[in-house]
């Protein structure tokens, strides 16, 4: 990330700027300020003209004249090598700091979850309320605490969006749903317990059958971004900003609890006895179907 775009989000996003601030940045941040203002002060070199009246005299005045531009000229272009050099160096420490992506998502995490505790407490302000006319009958303090939970929807969009600066790209990848790819919520990199609260996130596959029309939205949050706020103040949803290696812990904790499941499936079809040589037959029904059972993604 160039370190310019580096430090417009950090006077754009509290948050990010929060997340990578360090002495060091700062440090790095002061320095590149003072070498690009040297830069734009450097003092051009004026040309020497030609005397208008060419004598002995006046020719010895040019030569002296043009060697001190020559050598102005080079002490400028030197100067201007070594400040540009050291800001292509500092380009590279402002690289550095920004994909120290463990720092980065540890300082947002605790954020998020100071974010959600004040969201906690207007929420409980709402006695209840969810619907923008329950709101609106409760009148007073419900509706206070629903401006208030607008303006921390900001916020939590501003921190979501530090997220995405702070995270590498390949884990934006893996973690979204292949269905829901759109929903910013349907990913592992949002809802830390997401197998438990919405078990179909990847694919969308539920076992509800329509018979005609469209199906149901099986996503357990609303769409409207205050009420999704509500919900995750509301519901089991454990929300985080994971680094790296949280994720691939989650993953093999997930990992662990199929193979427990699957471990114990299989002893009990083993203990099972058959009651015939052959596999038992069944009826199908019209209107019955079977459907392949997919095969999720680790994690």
């Amino acid at each position: 990330m160039p370190a310019p775009e580096i430090i417009g989000r950090t006077k754009s996003n509290p948050y990010f700027r929060r997340a990578i601030a360090s002495p060091e940045f700062e440090a790095v941040v002061e320095e590149r300020e003072l070498l690009l203002r040297r830069l734009t002060t450097l003092p051009a070199v004026e040309a020497t003209e030609w005397p208008t009246v060419v004598n002995d005299q006046t020719l010895a005045a040019w030569e002296e004249a043009v060697v001190a531009e020559d050598a102005q000229t080079r002490a400028r272009a030197v100067k201007h090598g070594r400040l540009t050099a050291r800001l292509d160096a500092l380009a590279g420490h402002f690289g550095s700091l920004a994909v120290d992506y463990a720092r980065l998502c540890q300082s947002l995490d605790s954020d998020l979850h100071e974010l959600m505790a004040t969201v906690d407490e207007h929420v409980a302000r709402l006695d209840g309320a969810r619907s923008p006319d329950e709101i609106i009958a409760a009148g007073g303090d419900a509706v206070s605490a629903y401006n208030e939970l607008r303006s921390l929807r900001t916020s939590y969009d501003l921190l979501r969006e530090a997220q995405k600066w702070s995270t590498p790209s390949h884990m934006w990848v893996s973690s979204a749903s292949r269905y829901f790819y759109d929903d910013p919520l349907a990913s592992n990199l949002a809802i830390r317990n997401l197998d438990e609260i919405f078990p179909c996130w990847r694919d969308g596959r539920t076992s509800t059958v329509v018979i005609s029309g469209d199906e149901p939205d099986p996503r357990p949050w609303p769409k409207d971004p205050v009420a999704q706020l509500i919900w995750l103040s509301t519901s089991a949803a454990e929300v985080w900003v994971p680094t790296e290696a949280q994720l691939n812990q989650l993953h093999a904790e997930r990992r662990a609890r199929r193979n427990a499941a699957a471990a114990r499936e299989t002893g009990r079809s083993a203990q099972q006895t058959p009651t015939s040589e052959y596999p038992k037959q069944t009826t199908r029904h019209p209107g019955t179907y079977r459907r392949a059972v997919p095969i999720e993604n680790v994690g």
